[in-house]
């Protein structure tokens, strides 16, 4: 359930014309450093090269009465991009399992990765919570990501880069 969340989220990135699609106000006027950014609507603090794009979604979880809402942040630096989802569901989510929750939404992630294979996969934690390291690889890019389960919400922290082209010092 919570994996078409996460694949709805990365393909609205690719494919919005939504009339909430924003830009924020770019003023890193320093651009050869990461800046920190601190999202109030998806709860986190993390660093980006450049100020990111924001968009807002309110989604419904597949054969279930479950809604949310989608915070999606993107950022490019050169030939790699950035992307941060913020998934906060209005409750009924079952975490008593997180592991089972996190790979669910990593098959669905992959799932829809044209020519998809993984490279890797690995459970582990992230500040006390459950969370899903992995690197997959299609066609001509590397995909780097991190998925983290907190309570209600879900976090999927992504980085895309051209295989000939891919610094994870970025990562």
């Amino acid at each position: 359930v919570i994996v078409l969340v996460i694949v709805t989220g990365y393909l609205i990135n690719r494919n919005s014309n939504s009339p909430t699609n924003s830009a924020m106000p770019d003023y890193f006027s320093d651009s050869s450093s990461w800046k920190e950014f601190n999202s109030v609507e998806g709860a986190f603090k993390v660093s980006f090269p450049t100020f990111p794009k924001h968009e807002t979604h309110s989604i419904n979880v597949p054969d279930s009465s479950i809604t949310g809402t989608l915070e999606l942040y993107t950022a490019d630096k050169d030939t790699s991009s950035y992307f941060i989802q913020a998934i906060r569901y209005n409750g009924g989510i079952d975490v008593s399992n997180p592991q089972a929750n996190l790979e669910g939404a990593f098959n669905g992630r992959v799932a829809e990765i044209p020519n998809y294979k993984i490279i890797s996969s690995d459970f582990g934690t992230f500040v006390l919570n459950d969370s899903l390291d992995y690197q997959i690889q299609s066609d001509d890019y590397y995909i780097y990501g991190k998925m983290v389960l907190v309570d209600q919400r879900l976090y999927a922290l992504e980085m895309a880069c051209e295989i000939s082209k891919c610094s994870t010092s970025d990562y």
